[in-house]
């Protein structure tokens, strides 16, 4: 009887934090789940707007200096700054600026523009609103801030969500209408049974989800993770501006060394990724180079190098030579984008956020309805009437007029 008592304690405690909670960050929360769906797939969807563009380059044939090849890319934009040189060992080489991306032809040196432009200026405003809820500069700490406890707000949901959907008796009768979707239901009674069957099967995702996201939210958060692993967090070091300055050109490092040494460090690579962006190949400043190869394990930690303008070796960096720590950092950042798990935790991760989107609307909805109800029963109950003081006091008891 106590037992039972508690649980029922237990669950109208925790049940109006949820429906709070949940009615006050429900809208950010939908817009996040929107806007995470929508970049679950982001780099399949650009490789598949850039197949046509792809296909009238030719591939074959001697190839010319890299060198050459990118200044013709940096005419191709404008003078802009170049930020990243993308290399396959079939295909184009991609060329990325802050505003466009650029496909270059290795044996003739002709520019264009990627289809893909478009789609990745899109992506950066769905990135935008994402992150920082469409912010941008000074105000993009306030919408993080907003975001941050949104996520936060969102595993307490999830969470507290999974006791409150807990059967009060296990019987297949009760556990089927919380299992799965009723067909013929209106009103409160479908959202009911969407918010409950929507939730039970994504809630794993969901827990993942948003637990990653608050690691990405907030340094106390990923500091956490070193220290879990018996580490001292890694001292966090000031933004430096995207790009090199506008008011000074943009050296251009030799890279023919650089891809010669990157190429030698890893005979089966499959993609080559330079940072440009800075400025600094030509005057004796570091570039970082990320190397994909064939066998190399997990598909999202590339090899990673350090070389100086002349294309020496500086610093190596696999995912072996990683401590603990650094190793759970990474698998958290991309287990929030499925991508740790393939296409699969990819899908997954998608049909999570969209799932969260309705739970969102289901729980607004449910908490509207329960508002309207307590307002109609409020109106409609009568007043309580006070009780008035007759104005001539009754007689005491054995006394008479």
């Amino acid at each position: 009887m106590s037992t039972g008592r508690s649980k029922r304690s237990l669950r109208a405690l925790l049940f109006w934090p949820h429906l709070v909670a949940g009615v006050g960050v429900g809208a950010i929360i939908g817009l996040m789940a929107c806007t995470g769906c929508a970049l679950a797939f982001q780099q399949q969807l650009l490789d598949w707007a850039d197949r046509g563009a792809r296909a009238t380059l030719n591939t074959t044939g001697p190839a010319l200096p890299p060198e050459q090849l990118l200044a013709a890319a940096q005419k191709a934009a404008n003078g802009e700054p170049v930020l990243s040189w993308t290399q396959r060992r079939q295909g184009p080489v991609e060329v990325s600026t802050a505003r466009r991306t650029l496909l270059v032809e290795p044996s003739t040196g002709r520019v264009i523009q990627a289809p893909s432009t478009r789609w990745r200026s899109a992506f950066e405003k769905v990135r935008a609103w994402h992150r920082w809820l469409g912010r941008e500069g000074p105000q993009r700490a306030m919408g993080r801030a907003i975001t941050g406890v949104a996520n936060a707000l969102f595993l307490f949901l999830a969470v507290s969500g999974l006791f409150l959907w807990w059967p009060r008796q296990w019987r297949w009768k009760t556990v089927r209408q919380a299992l799965w979707f009723r067909r013929g239901l209106k009103g409160r009674a479908r959202d009911w049974n969407w918010h409950n069957t929507l939730g039970v099967w994504s809630l794993p995702a969901l827990v993942v989800l948003s637990a990653t996201g608050l690691v990405l939210s907030y340094p106390w958060a990923s500091n956490l993770v070193y220290r879990a692993a018996g580490e001292a967090p890694p001292r966090s070091s000031p933004r430096r501006p995207r790009g090199p300055s506008a008011r000074s050109p943009q050296r251009l490092p030799a890279l023919s060394a650089i891809l010669a040494s990157a190429e030698a460090a890893t005979p089966d690579w499959e993609e080559l990724t330079i940072r440009l962006d800075g400025g600094k190949g030509g005057g004796g400043g570091s570039l970082r180079i990320a190397i994909t190869s064939q066998e190399g394990w997990p598909r999202f930690a590339p090899l990673r190098l350090t070389l100086d303008a002349s294309g020496q070796v500086l610093a190596r960096e696999a995912y072996a030579d990683l401590s603990a720590g650094r190793r759970a950092r990474l698998w958290l950042r991309f287990l929030h984008t499925g991508e740790a798990l393939g296409g699969g935790g990819q899908l997954y991760a998608a049909l999570a956020s969209l799932a969260a989107a309705v739970l969102a609307w289901t729980g607004m909805a449910l908490a509207l309805r329960r508002i309207a109800r307590w307002r109609r029963r409020v109106a409609v109950s009568p007043p309580v009437e006070a009780t008035a003081s007759p104005a001539t006091p009754p007689a005491r008891p054995g006394r008479t007029a």
